[in-house]
């Protein structure tokens, strides 16, 4: 606790406040609030040196996994409460299909950083579990605007997918060089 400092604090009181905000539909100030925790969680990695090399697996099933997947959700909240603004003022472009392929791409970038840059794999898999419910929800409603979404999600979760595959095997090489 004492290398997280005010940070985890920061954090729940901006989730406090976030859940105030999205509630009364203040959209322009949750977002605000959700750059806080989001930067609240970066930083709180950074200290922590999540899935650096040499931490004890205890720490790393204790603290590294969980802040590692509540970062990935925090992420896609971002990029969603972004969209949920542009909506919310009417910014046309936000309601067509070309945004959320932007944001497929946005998602995708952040997630390949985090795997290739922080060894992250559980951020990945919540990039995953959203692209697919992207997936789900696009296919259930059909239409052919739709299709060009379904197939950049599915792309997208390929390349991540991949990513996740390669990192594993550097890493696996990595530990076995190490040991030798």
């Amino acid at each position: 606790m004492s290398r997280m400092g005010g940070l985890f604090l920061l954090n729940c009181l901006g989730n406090a406040c976030w859940i105030f905000a999205w509630h009364y539909e203040q959209v322009a100030l949750s977002l605000v609030i959700m750059l806080v925790i989001l930067t609240s969680l970066l930083l709180i990695q950074q200290r922590f040196g999540i899935f650096l090399p040499g931490t004890p697996a205890r720490e790393r099933f204790f603290v590294h996994i969980p802040f590692a997947i509540y970062l990935g959700w925090i992420a896609v909240a971002t990029i969603a409460n972004t969209t949920a603004l542009l909506v919310h003022i009417n910014w046309l472009p936000a309601m067509s299909p070309g945004w959320a392929l932007i944001m497929c791409g946005v998602a995708t970038i952040f997630t390949l950083l985090a795997i290739f840059g922080r060894n992250n794999i559980p951020y990945a898999l919540v990039s995953l579990w959203a692209l697919a419910g992207i997936n789900l929800k696009r296919s259930a409603a059909g239409g052919a605007e739709n299709e060009n979404i379904i197939i950049a999600a599915s792309v997208c979760m390929v390349v991540i997918g991949l990513a996740i595959i390669i990192q594993l095997f550097r890493s696996r090489k990595s530990m076995i060089r190490t040991r030798h």
